[in-house]
C-alpha cells in the first residue's frame, strides 16, 4: 500500500489524463497491483459514452408510447437497445421482488450527427403498460449500446398522476323530484382519451345534500366500451338540495387477492333534488357590449318566450345599478315596471341617469365601473317569474391591448419581434386602431423604439427591434393614442427575460406559418436564426408530453456570422391542442444552445361526433328520431332531456370537444417562464420609467419547459448566482414604490 501511494504512476484522479504519458514512461517501476488498478480505470474511461444528447419524456403516461431520441457526436456509428423491465413483488409481510424483462426489441443504429447522409437522430419507442397491467409492479427503463456505453442506467418510471386515465360521471338530468329514478353513467377513458381497453370496475358513492352516504356500490365497465351505467331510486322524502356522485377506479393488486386500493383516476358529478315545477318560459336580454363616454343613450330589449315558442303575456321589471370594483359601491339609478308588448320591452335611459350620481366624486369611466341590469318577467294569471341579468362595462377607450405570442425570452444580438393585439369589449378584433409602441433598454437609458402604428384587420400589432450585444434589460409599452376624455391608465407593459450564454451564442425560433393556429395533419413552418455559425440544427416536435418528431437539418445559409434556415415540421392529431417546437444546436466546444416556441393546434379530434333531431317539430307522444354521426364502431352515449330542466340547474360536464381539449392541455406540461406583464389599468405603479434587470434564463429552463429531460455529457451553461444586495431600509409591510413590472 505504501509503495502504491508513493508510486509515480498515479497522482490525483483529476490529473490522471495529464499524467498518463508520464506513467507509460515509468510503467516498469509499477507493481502488479498498480497495473490492476490501472486496468479498472481504463475500463471506466473506455466505457464512458461519447458526446451525446438523449431526450427522454419528463412525464410517463400509462398505456401510451414513450419516445426516446438519441443524438451522438461520436466518430463512428453504433447500435443501442432500449429495455423496459419490472419488479414483480408479492404481497404480505415478507415481500419478494423478481425482475422480469417486458420489452427489449427496439434496437437502432446511431450514426454521427455530422454525417449528412445518415446523421438523423435515433428515435426509440416503447409501449408503456396499461393501467390494468400496473398492479404492484415497479417499472424501469434502461438504454445501452453495443460498445458498452450506458446512456440510461435503469431509471425508475414514475407515471404522471393524471395520465392513469380520465373518469367522467354523468346523470341523465340536472334536477330530480323525490321518488324519481336517477340514471348514472361512468365514462372511463385512458390517457389517449380512448375507451379503456380492459374490463374495469369503478366504485360509485352517492351522498345527499348533508353529505350522508346513501349508496356505495361498484359498476362494471366493459372492455372497449368505456361506459358503465347504473340507477338509484330516490325515496319519497329525501334531503332536498345538491347531491354528489363520486366514482373511483379500483385495481386488484397481485395474484394473491391483495385488497383493493383507490388509484388517482376519479370523477364526480352533482345534481339537485327539489320540489320543482318546470318553467314555462325563459327570459333573454340584449344590450350594448360596452358603454363609451360618447354614448348618451343606452337601450336594450327584454324578451319572454314560452318553451313551446310563443311570446309571454305579463309584466317586466327592469332595474339598473352602477357598480365599481375599485370603489366597492353600488348605486341604483333606474327602476321601472311595465307590461310586455308581444312579449317584449325596450328599456332606455340616458347617461345623465348614472353620471349625476357620481361625477362630482370620481369619473366612473376611469375606475372600472359596470352597469348591472336585472330584468324579471312575471306571467299574467300564474304569477310565475323568471329573471336574467346583463353586465355592461364602462370604458374610456373602446379597445383593450395585450401582448400575445411575444417571446418571453430575448437574446442580445438577435432581432426581437414584439406582438400585440387590440380587441373590442366583445372580444372581436379592433382593426385600424392607432397604438403607440415604445421599447426601452438598460433601465431606460436607451430608447430602441418609439412610434405610432395601426392595427391590421385582425387587430394585431407586430414590431421588430434590433438588439445589440450590450442589452441586459428590455421593456415594451403599448398604449392607445389618447383621445379627448380618455383616462391615463390604458398602457400595458411587457418585460421579457434575457437568455444566458457564456459565449454569447444564441438560437431563436420564429413561427412563420400563414396562420398563427395550425390544423392537424398540416405543416408548421419555423425559422431558426443564430448569431453564430452552426452546422447541424436539431428540431423536435413535442405534443402531449412526448417527442413526436426529431429531425436534423444541415445549415447552408450563413452570412456575416448569422445563420438562418426555415424548416417545415408536420403536426398530427397527437399535437392537439398545442405543440412545442424545440431547437438545439451543439457548438464545437460542446456548449448547447436552444430555443422553444409553442404553436396552437386547432382542437380537431380524430373521432368527431354529431347529433341532430330528425324533425324540427313534434306533438306530445310522437316518436322522434335522433341522428348521430361518428367513426365506425364507435360507442355513443345519447341523452335527451326537456329543455326546461336546463333552466333550473346546470348539468354535469359532458364529453364534448372543449372538455376533452381541456384534459389534453393538462398533459402538455408547463410553458416557458413568462416575462413581466401588467397593465396600469389594474396597477398604477406597474409601468415605471425604467425596468429592473430580470433573472437570466438558462438552457435547462428551455428543456424543462419543453416537457423533456436531457441526459447529456455536453455543456449546459447556467448563469452565475448573484445574491441580492442586503437592504436594511425596507419598512415593515409593503415595500416603498409599489409593484415593479
Amino acid at each position: 500500500t505504501e509503495k502504491l501511494e508513493n508510486s509515480a504512476c498515479f497522482s490525483r484522479p483529476a490529473s490522471f489524463a495529464r499524467d498518463f504519458q508520464k506513467f507509460i514512461c515509468n510503467w516498469r517501476s509499477c507493481n502488479m497491483r498498480s497495473l490492476v488498478l490501472l486496468a479498472a480505470l481504463l475500463v471506466a474511461v473506455t466505457a464512458q459514452a461519447p458526446p451525446h444528447m438523449l431526450f427522454k419524456p419528463q412525464r410517463y403516461f400509462v398505456g401510451t408510447e414513450a419516445s426516446f431520441s438519441l443524438t451522438s457526436y461520436a466518430s463512428e456509428s453504433f447500435s443501442v437497445t432500449l429495455k423496459l423491465t419490472y419488479e414483480a413483488c408479492t404481497c404480505g409481510r415478507s415481500q419478494v421482488c423478481l425482475e422480469e424483462v417486458v420489452y427489449d426489441d427496439d434496437t437502432k443504429t446511431v450514426y454521427p450527427a455530422t454525417d449528412e447522409t445518415n446523421g438523423q437522430p435515433a428515435v426509440l419507442k416503447v409501449q408503456l403498460p396499461s393501467l390494468g397491467e400496473l398492479e404492484s409492479h415497479r417499472y424501469y427503463i434502461s438504454m445501452s449500446s453495443s460498445e458498452g456505453h450506458t446512456f440510461l442506467n435503469r431509471q425508475f418510471v414514475s407515471f404522471f398522476g393524471e395520465s392513469n386515465g380520465h373518469m367522467l360521471v354523468k346523470t341523465d338530468k340536472p334536477i330530480y323530484k323525490p321518488a324519481q329514478t336517477v340514471n348514472i353513467c361512468v365514462v372511463f377513458l385512458d390517457a389517449s382519451l380512448r375507451p379503456h381497453s380492459a374490463e374495469s370496475t369503478a366504485q360509485v358513492v352517492i351522498r345527499d345534500s348533508r353529505f350522508k352516504q346513501i349508496l356505495k356500490t361498484t359498476v362494471t365497465i366493459p372492455a372497449g366500451d368505456g361506459v358503465g351505467c347504473m340507477d338509484i331510486q330516490l325515496s319519497d322524502e329525501p334531503n332536498l338540495g345538491t347531491w354528489t356522485v363520486g366514482a373511483n377506479y379500483l385495481i386488484e393488486r397481485g395474484d394473491n387477492q391483495c385488497q383493493f386500493y383507490f388509484s388517482s383516476v376519479r370523477g364526480s358529478c352533482r345534481f339537485k333534488v327539489d320540489e320543482f315545477v318546470l318553467p314555462r318560459f325563459e327570459v333573454e336580454m340584449t344590450g350594448p357590449n360596452q358603454i363609451q363616454r360618447t354614448d348618451n343613450v343606452i337601450e336594450g330589449t327584454v324578451t319572454g318566450t314560452y318553451t313551446f315558442g310563443e311570446r309571454v303575456d305579463g309584466t317586466v321589471r327592469v332595474n339598473a345599478t352602477l357598480t365599481s370594483s375599485s370603489r366597492r359601491e353600488s348605486i341604483p339609478f333606474y327602476d321601472t315596471t311595465v307590461p310586455l308588448k308581444n312579449g317584449e320591452f325596450t328599456f332606455r335611459f340616458t347617461d345623465d341617469a348614472y353620471k349625476s350620481k357620481v361625477l362630482y366624486r370620481y369619473d366612473p369611466f376611469c375606475v372600472k365601473s359596470t352597469i348591472l341590469i336585472v330584468a324579471e318577467v312575471t306571467e299574467r294569471g300564474r304569477n310565475a317569474t323568471q329573471s336574467t341579468s346583463l353586465r355592461i362595462p364602462l370604458v374610456s377607450n373602446p379597445i383593450s391591448l395585450s401582448f400575445t405570442d411575444s417571446p418571453t425570452i430575448f437574446r442580445p444580438g438577435i432581432d426581437y419581434t414584439i406582438k400585440g393585439k387590440a380587441t373590442q369589449a366583445d372580444g372581436s378584433p379592433a382593426a385600424s386602431e392607432r397604438v403607440k409602441v415604445t421599447a426601452t433598454a438598460n433601465n431606460g437609458r436607451k430608447t430602441l423604439l418609439d412610434k405610432t402604428v395601426r392595427t391590421d384587420a385582425n387587430g394585431a400589432i407586430s414590431q421588430t427591434v434590433k438588439l445589440g450585444n450590450d442589452i441586459n434589460c428590455l421593456k415594451f409599452t403599448m398604449s392607445p393614442v389618447v383621445v379627448e376624455g380618455s383616462c391615463d391608465n390604458q398602457a400595458v407593459c411587457f418585460s421579457p427575460s434575457p437568455m444566458y450564454s457564456p459565449t454569447n451564442s444564441f438560437l431563436q425560433l420564429t413561427h412563420v406559418s400563414p396562420s398563427a393556429e395550425i390544423t392537424p395533419n398540416s405543416n408548421a413552418r419555423v425559422t431558426a436564426t443564430a448569431n453564430n455559425r452552426f452546422r447541424v440544427l436539431h428540431m423536435m416536435v413535442i405534443g402531449q408530453g412526448n417527442v413526436l418528431l426529431h429531425t436534423s437539418t444541415f445549415s447552408t445559409n450563413s452570412r456575416n456570422g448569422v445563420t438562418a434556415m426555415t424548416v417545415d415540421l408536420p403536426v398530427t392529431h397527437a399535437g392537439v391542442p398545442r405543440v412545442k417546437v424545440l431547437g438545439v444546436v451543439a457548438r464545437e466546444d460542446g456548449e448547447l444552445v436552444a430555443d422553444l416556441i409553442e404553436i396552437p393546434v386547432t382542437c380537431q379530434l380524430e373521432n368527431q361526433v354529431g347529433v341532430s333531431f330528425g324533425t324540427g317539430e313534434a306533438e306530445p307522444g310522437d316518436q322522434v328520431s335522433v341522428v348521430t354521426t361518428a367513426s365506425p364502431n364507435s360507442v355513443v352515449v345519447l341523452g335527451v332531456i326537456d329543455k326546461s330542466l336546463s333552466l333550473l340547474a346546470d348539468a354535469c360536464k359532458s364529453v364534448d370537444t372543449n372538455n376533452v381539449c381541456g384534459l389534453l392541455r393538462r398533459l402538455t406540461g408547463r410553458s416557458l417562464p413568462a416575462g413581466g406583464s401588467c397593465s396600469t389599468e389594474s396597477d398604477s405603479a406597474c409601468c415605471p420609467a425604467a425596468c429592473s434587470e430580470p433573472a437570466k434564463r438558462a438552457v435547462t429552463d428551455i428543456f424543462n419547459a419543453a416537457g423533456v429531460s436531457l441526459d447529456s455529457n455536453m455543456f449546459q451553461p447556467r448563469p452565475p448566482f448573484v445574491p441580492p444586495p442586503p437592504n436594511f431600509n425596507i419598512p415593515f409591510g409593503r415595500p416603498e414604490g409599489g409593484n415593479v413590472c
